[in-house]
C-alpha cells in the first residue's frame, strides 16, 4: 500500500495493491490514467473519478472516497 499527497491540489490518495502482481511504477500509471479522466460525479459535497476501470486484458482499478475525503485506488489483475 502506497499513501501520499498527490496531485496538485494537495488531495490525499491511498493506492492499494499486491506487489506481487504489478510494479510500483505501474500502479501510479493505471492510477494516473483515472486521475486524467476527472471526476465524473459528485455526491454528498465530495466529488468522485470513475468507480471502476478495467484496462483491458491487465488491471482493473477501484476508486473510492472517504468520508473525510481522501481518494483510494485498489489495482488488482483482471480476472481471466
Amino acid at each position: 500500500m502506497f499513501k501520499n499527497n498527490y496531485g496538485g491540489d494537495g488531495m490525499k490518495l491511498i493506492i492499494k495493491f499486491d506487489e506481487s502482481e504489478i510494479s510500483y511504477p505501474k500502479a501510479i500509471e493505471y492510477v494516473n490514467a483515472v486521475i486524467a479522466k476527472g471526476f465524473i460525479s459528485s455526491t454528498n459535497n465530495h466529488r468522485h473519478y470513475c468507480h471502476v476501470t478495467v484496462f483491458i486484458k491487465t488491471y482493473v482499478v477501484y476508486a473510492s472516497i472517504t468520508k473525510s475525503g481522501t481518494h483510494t485506488f485498489k489495482i488488482f489483475k483482471e480476472p481471466v
